[in-house]
Parts: C-alpha cells; sequence; structure tokens
C-alpha cells in the first residue's frame, strides 16, 4: 500500500490543480478576448507532451519532489484541456441561468458555471488521475531510484485506489458543480 501513496499525494494535486487551473484559464477566456488565442497555444504545448517534458527535466534535475513534478505536470495538462472544454459554444442558457442573468449576476460567472457543468469537463478532470498513472510509471522505468511504482503494489490494490480516485473525484465535482444560485 505504501506504493500507492506516491500515486494518491500526486493524483489528488493533479485533480485540484487541473479543477483550479481550468476554472481560472476559462475564466479568462471567456473574459478576455486575447487569452482566447493564448488558450490555443497552451492547448499545443498539451498536444506536444510540453508539460510531461518539463515534469522529466524537474524529475532529472532533482529540483521537486517527484510527487510535485508528476502532481502538477499532469494538472496543469488537463487544465488547460479544461478551459478549452469551457469555452465552446454550446447550448441555450438554462433556465436557472436566464434568471441570474435577469437578476443582475455577472454573466462570466454563468457562462463559467455553463461550461463547468459539461460532463466533458468533469471527464477531461478525472483523466489526470491516468495521466499521473502514467507519468508515475515511465518516472519509475527512467529514474529506477524513485522506487517500484505504482504497480507494484499489485492488480487488485492499484484497481480499488484508482476506483476510489474516480469515484471520489466525481462525486465531489457533481456535489460542488450542481449547486443553484440562490439569491
Amino acid at each position: 500500500m505504501m506504493a500507492l501513496l506516491p500515486l494518491i499525494i500526486s493524483s489528488v494535486l493533479a485533480l485540484v490543480s487541473a479543477q483550479a487551473l481550468g476554472l481560472v484559464f476559462g475564466l479568462l477566456a471567456i473574459r478576455i478576448y486575447w487569452f482566447g488565442h493564448l488558450s490555443n497555444l497552451l492547448t499545443e504545448v498539451r498536444g506536444s507532451l510540453g508539460c510531461t517534458a518539463l515534469c522529466f527535466v524537474a524529475l532529472a534535475a532533482q529540483m521537486v519532489s517527484p510527487e510535485l513534478a508528476i502532481g502538477l505536470a499532469a494538472g496543469t495538462s488537463q487544465a488547460i484541456a479544461i478551459a478549452r472544454w469551457m469555452t465552446r459554444p454550446g447550448a441555450d442558457w438554462a433556465p436557472e441561468e436566464l434568471g441570474a442573468l435577469a437578476m443582475g449576476q455577472s454573466s462570466a460567472h454563468l457562462a463559467l458555471v455553463r461550461g463547468y457543468r459539461r460532463g466533458a469537463v468533469r471527464a477531461t478532470a478525472s483523466l489526470s488521475i491516468l495521466h499521473c498513472l502514467i507519468l508515475w510509471i515511465l518516472a519509475a522505468e527512467v529514474f529506477p531510484n524513485l522506487g517500484p511504482g505504482p504497480l507494484a503494489a499489485g492488480p487488485w490494490a492499484l484497481s480499488g485506489v484508482l476506483a476510489l480516485l474516480f469515484v471520489g473525484n466525481e462525486l465531489l465535482v457533481a456535489l460542488l458543480s450542481n449547486r443553484r444560485v440562490r439569491p
């Protein structure tokens, strides 16, 4: 079980950073015109595995702990994808969003909530767990001094931890994102 603790730490860090940075990037892309273009460039960095490369550079230089490097690399990469999903054009405004807009609430906030409620945004955040797992497996192969990696815990323990992380993330995000706006 101790072999899974670094994976759990980096996965939780990746989930938190993906959600937080994704919200910030999404809000900036909605509100600021040029940041929408910058988000296109960030998508190119994500596609070229720039965050993953920086993670391995940080691990090789031993600049930060492996948990922090892997968690931030996976979280930042998924945050870029979350921001892109949030800024995609979607369906019409929901009735509660129109009512809140009529009551004077910020249209940027409502656009952020509308984009964040999409299932693809939640699924993209959950992919940071798989991203962490892959980075840990690769890091254990490239840098043997990090330890055996999460695969050493066995398939049942690894499957159980991954299931708990996925279900826990989905329940928490659903709880936080489905709250109604109250006056």
